[in-house]
């Protein structure tokens, strides 16, 4: 596993544009924004740790169930460049099981990270998902820093089962190419 993600790694970084729907300049907000998307959710911070204000925008459709998410690295001035864009990062509408049929709950800006945390179950089993990511600024690319989910009993909370998805990728798979359903 740890060769096949590090082959990926590298053809990332030699083959593939920094971002995906790059357009080469910066740009308003709404111009940045895939036609018959809104936003769901945003927040501001500096992500890619260059003193201006980033935002991360995860949208929705009214076609569909995917919540992609737009990473916005901002030039000081209000406008935006599309650093990189991820269908498959925020769970979709639906797979938050019978408790939460919507599991996105919140994104966070840490000091060196970002992240996208989810909640669902059933009747007996409620779980927890934080999917996190960081800066490298060697490569100039986004990467995943952790996958972590919690699993609890409802009938006995005491219960617990932590995992760790993807450990060997961490710090190598980059933002743009992650998928939740990989691991």
């Amino acid at each position: 596993m740890l060769k096949r993600l590090t082959v990926i790694y590298l053809f990332t970084i030699m083959f593939c544009p920094r971002s995906i729907g790059q357009t080469g300049a910066y740009g308003s907000l709404q111009s940045l924004i895939p036609r018959g998307y809104e936003i769901f959710d945003s927040t501001s911070g500096d992500i890619n740790l260059d003193g201006c204000k980033d935002l991360i925008l995860v949208l929705r459709s009214n076609k569909t169930f995917d919540h992609p998410v737009l990473l916005l690295e901002g030039n000081g001035t209000g406008k935006y460049f599309l650093a990189a864009r991820n269908d498959s990062v925020v769970l979709c509408e639906g797979c938050g099981g019978e408790c939460c049929h919507e599991p996105y709950q919140q994104m966070i800006i840490g000091k060196d990270y970002f992240s996208f945390a989810h909640f669902g179950g059933d009747q007996n089993i409620r779980w927890t998902r934080l999917i996190a990511f960081m800066y490298d600024n060697k490569i100039r690319q986004y990467v995943l820093r952790k996958d972590v989910g919690i699993f609890q009993d409802t009938q006995n909370p005491s219960i617990k089962k932590y995992i760790i998805y993807g450990k060997e990728a961490e710090g190598i798979l980059p933002f743009i190419i992650y998928s939740y359903n990989q691991f």
